[in-house]
């Protein structure tokens, strides 16, 4: 694997987390019910990119 590509998804997927940890509720895990869980970090990341590609 080229190294440039490897060091590009690094700093891109550790980004990720590091914006995933600015909402707590998935964070500290309330949730029992996976589905519950799967829901809210999909709307956590349609906001992630709402944020990141909707800047204007």
């Amino acid at each position: 694997m080229d190294a440039v590509i490897f060091e590009e998804r690094f700093r891109t997927t550790e980004r990720v987390f590091g914006w995933e940890d600015k909402f707590r509720r998935l964070l500290l895990r309330f949730e029992r019910i996976s589905q519950v869980r799967y829901t809210l970090k999909t709307l956590a990341y349609t906001i992630i990119n709402l944020w990141h590609y909707c800047r204007g």
